[in-house]
């Protein structure tokens, strides 16, 4: 297929939402599917039925597929948030194709920029803005941000963030995260106190 992964799970959830909202409307009389359909599942707090969910991702997936259509950005529904059901990106999806680097000549790749709004302790850190700050969906991105719990993690509207070589930052959080997954080891040294992290990890290359 040549759609992402994620874009196909979104597609069969409207689909299916869709015809079976299209289907009960058609068959009103029809017991067993109304009793599905109002059947109210167990648990903590208040909770739609599920024929209620199923209409709210028909109605909320429409408008987001129609923004998609009309090539506008569209954030999609996060874990936190009761509805409509999230759409989720797991590891080894598909995400697309590469596109022409506008940055080398006939060449197609990935563009990858990584930085923060807080300094990270990393080499060769800059301030400025990201390449992307002046596309359309940058803006309609930032200008509908939701962080989830901190508002200072929102992306600025203008873009302005500290950016950092790959090459640099990879050396660097390879380090934190050598430090941290030492512990757990247990390693310790001949006086039964824990042993230091050595300095980076140790290859499992042979010579």
């Amino acid at each position: 297929m040549a759609n992402p992964d994620w874009l196909n799970r979104f597609i069969i959830r409207l689909r299916e939402c869709e015809l079976a909202v299209r289907y009960r409307a058609a068959n009103p009389t029809y017991a067993a599917l109304n009793r599905g359909w109002d059947h109210a599942p167990s648990g903590a707090g208040p909770r739609l039925t599920t024929g209620q969910e199923i209409e709210r991702d028909a109605a909320a997936y429409r408008a987001m597929a129609n923004d998609l259509q009309l090539t506008r950005a569209v954030l999609f529904p996060l874990e936190s948030q009761p509805s409509p059901t999230p759409v989720r990106v797991i590891l080894g999806d598909f995400l697309g194709f590469p596109n022409r680097m506008s940055t080398l000549a006939n060449s197609e790749g990935v563009q990858i920029e990584i930085f923060s709004l807080d300094r990270l302790n990393v080499p060769g850190a800059t301030w400025r803005s990201v390449s992307a700050h002046a596309e359309d969906w940058w803006r309609d991105a930032t200008a509908a941000a939701r962080s989830e719990g901190i508002v200072g993690a929102d992306l600025p509207a203008n873009g302005m963030v500290w950016c950092y070589p790959m090459t640099e930052f990879l050396s660097w959080v390879n380090g934190v995260t050598w430090a941290s997954e030492w512990q757990k080891y247990g390693v310790v040294n001949q006086g039964g106190t824990p042993a230091p992290a050595p300095p980076r990890p140790i290859t499992r290359i042979v010579p």
